[in-house]
């Protein structure tokens, strides 16, 4: 029996086995690789669109600063010429009390229609 044509097939037969063994071996290492790199790539996209997340606000976050500043500035702008016009209607104000007064109407009277009053001694220069 040992030196018979059955231990040849039972070594064809082991070998056999063993190359299914080492087959199945490396098809589980595949499978084990495969599922190790298939469990990291949800992790690497899911980190490559946090960093254009990232990219995509913190740009958005200087275009609004940006324009916050400017909106700031003009704020100022525009209080500046608040307060100029505001100091531009109390004059105005004071200037219409001033026009209902008696002396601004002598005044008009003497420098646009030349009218004295009673008394007032007129000088005239004589161009030769």
């Amino acid at each position: 029996m040992f030196g018979s044509d059955d231990d040849t097939e039972f070594e064809r037969g082991d070998m056999r086995m063993a190359k299914k063994r080492r087959w199945k071996s490396t098809a589980i290492q595949q499978d084990r690789m495969i599922r190790y790199v298939s469990g990291k790539k949800p992790f690497a996209v899911a980190l490559v669109l946090l960093a254009v997340f990232a990219v995509c606000v913190g740009s958005r976050i200087s275009y609004v600063q940006a324009r916050a500043s400017a909106y700031v500035e003009q704020e100022k702008q525009l209080e500046q010429n608040i307060a100029e016009e505001r100091a531009r209607s109390e004059a105005l104000i004071e200037y219409e009390e001033y026009m209902k007064t008696p002396e601004f109407i002598e005044e008009i009277a003497e420098e646009r229609l030349g009218l004295v009053h009673d008394g007032d001694i007129i000088f005239k220069s004589v161009t030769r």
